[in-house]
């Protein structure tokens, strides 16, 4: 079976490689490329805000347009990121810090493009092996780019640049080489479907399953914000920070080399046990920083590890359960909500970390209790509330 779903979708997993280790090298690089720029690093955090909103914007613009329609804007997005990387030491700082936002808002129009359509030519079957074998191609690009940055431009970070440059060609090529490879693979009908799949947001109100699963989502990710901030929550509680580096960097790696182990665990085992438990690994990150107790904290970590494994059960549910032409929706409610709660965490950690981690901690065994509610065991529709 894993052979198969590797044969088939090869391009495809090398697709997600190539586009992380172009996304995470750059990501690494950004706050070094931007002080080698002579641009003050201040900017830092307004190239990320922009970038955020510009995620935002695009997201609810994509989130009711077709495969073909989103496959166009992306490569659209992508030849203009080239054309100012050629061009960036001749560019203006306004104009310097759009092309950085406009290569990060390039992830939200490849999410939306990529894991439906990659649903659709898998005609859904088996999901969780296939997002288990995708994670595995994807947290190896995502090392490569760190090991490659660190390799040869950690003394020249403004060469970065030229290499995501080259990288993005190789992704414009397997983009075409992808989508028109489909086209002869892909039945009439499904082929008709993703030339049609638009919908208007009113027809959303007659979809009360994925209503009820967008509200859950949103205090899904909510819940799930304390990822973010693990490292500054270790370090508070008295972890020292070389340590957490390693930590972190082991989580990774044990992740990425269970990541097909973990696709197995989907496909055997409840799909809405391990979402629950998924949200439970946050109880534990919000128990250990009001307790500061450091056993709780590594018990957390080890449900953090956990989750980066099984973290593709939360796109094999929803395809597995919905219309895959709602991905977008999904992924506009998740990116708002998560970047408003990232921006508040932010403001409060610095002198209200326990009374944070206390409101997280209530709205968590909330979305615990909510989605044990509303969440389905097997590929049925939604139970009702």
């Amino acid at each position: 079976m894993v052979i198969d779903i590797l044969r088939k979708n090869i391009y495809i997993f090398l697709l997600f490689l190539l586009f992380f280790l172009f996304y995470d090298s750059l990501s690494f690089s950004l706050p070094f490329l931007i002080e080698e720029s002579e641009i003050n690093l201040k900017w830092f955090g307004f190239t990320l805000t922009i970038g955020t909103m510009l995620r935002s914007l695009i997201s609810i613009y994509l989130s009711n347009k077709n495969e073909q329609f989103k496959f166009k804007f992306l490569v659209s997005a992508i030849f203009i990121v080239l054309l100012l990387f050629y061009n960036f030491n001749y560019l203006g700082l306004i104009w310097k810090i759009l092309s950085l936002s406009l290569a990060i808002a390039l992830a939200t129009m490849f999410n939306i493009l990529l894991n439906p359509f990659m649903v659709t030519f898998n005609e859904s079957k088996k999901l969780g092996l296939l997002f288990g074998i995708r994670d595995t191609f994807l947290y190896l690009g995502s090392g490569l780019g760190l090991l490659i940055i660190g390799r040869y431009f950690s003394n020249n970070y403004t060469l970065v640049l030229k290499f995501n440059s080259f990288i993005l060609l190789i992704i414009l090529f397997f983009l075409f080489f992808i989508f028109s490879k489909s086209k002869n693979e892909l039945k009439e009908d499904e082929i008709s479907k993703s030339k049609k799949e638009d919908f208007k947001y009113k027809d959303l109100l007659h979809e009360t399953n994925l209503l009820k699963y967008l509200i859950f989502l949103s205090f899904f990710t909510i819940s799930g914000v304390g990822g973010i901030f693990l490292p500054v929550f270790g370090n508070r509680i008295g972890i020292n920070k070389s340590l957490l580096a390693y930590i972190f960097s082991g989580s990774i790696f044990i992740s990425s080399f269970f990541s097909l182990a973990g696709g197995y665990l989907i496909e055997k085992l409840c799909r809405k046990k391990l979402y629950l438990i998924y949200i439970f690994s946050y109880i534990t990150i919000y128990i250990a920083i009001i307790t500061k107790v450091e056993l709780f904290y590594y018990i957390s970590l080890c449900f953090f590890t956990l989750n980066l494994i099984i973290a593709n059960v939360l796109p094999s549910y929803f395809f597995e359960t919905f219309d895959s032409k709602y991905w977008g929706v999904v992924s506009t409610i998740s990116l708002i909500t998560g970047s408003l709660t990232t921006i508040l965490v932010g403001v409060f950690i610095e002198d209200k970390l326990e009374v944070m981690s206390l409101v997280l901690l209530i709205v968590t065994i909330f979305t615990f209790l909510l989605g044990n509610s509303i969440l389905i065991s097997k590929k049925t529709k939604l139970q009702e509330i």
